[in-house]
């Protein structure tokens, strides 16, 4: 039938709502193997579209390729990314760097929407519980939110 009901001594596993992407996975790791990776390297889309059989824009695309580019980076540190409508890339230190720096920006725009949410809550109608966390949850928020807004102000060397 449809599943299969693993023995203590067998190699399996149920899957529900999913299908593995191992196999898709080992075909991806072999044909751009991480050894021969170097910032810069390009992987298009419809190639990637050829080898896996799959259509880029499906979800099933997006699954694989994104396990693909989190095993790589967590196994080498080697970061891909993508390049929208076009393919993947293999990112420099330099590329790195600004990849952090976009992702501090991004947990900045989400803590202030928290704290935007959380400052709109209806106190009144909150059990104290709620209450303490909601309170717990804008210190947080406030407190990150006024860090970002420090700016340092380096002094230039005189010439």
């Amino acid at each position: 039938m449809g599943l299969k009901i693993a023995k203590k001594d067998e190699d399996a596993s149920l899957f529900f709502g999913g299908l593995p992407t191992d196999i898709e996975l080992k075909k991806l790791r072999d044909a751009y193997p991480e050894s021969q990776m170097k910032p810069g390297d390009f992987f298009s889309y419809p190639e990637i579209e050829k080898l896996l059989d799959l259509k880029w824009k499906s979800s099933r695309f997006g699954t694989v390729t994104g396990r693909w580019r989190r095993v790589v980076e967590s196994e080498t540190n080697i970061f891909i990314e993508t390049d929208p409508g076009k393919g993947f890339k293999v990112l420099s230190e330099a590329e790195k760097v600004a990849l952090s720096g976009k992702q501090i920006r991004k947990a900045g725009k989400r803590f202030r929407r928290s704290f935007v949410i959380g400052s709109r809550t209806d106190r009144k109608a909150l059990k104290e519980k709620d209450l303490e966390k909601l309170d717990h949850n804008l210190g947080i928020t406030a407190k990150v939110y006024a860090v970002m807004q420090i700016k340092t102000r380096l002094a230039l060397p005189e010439i």
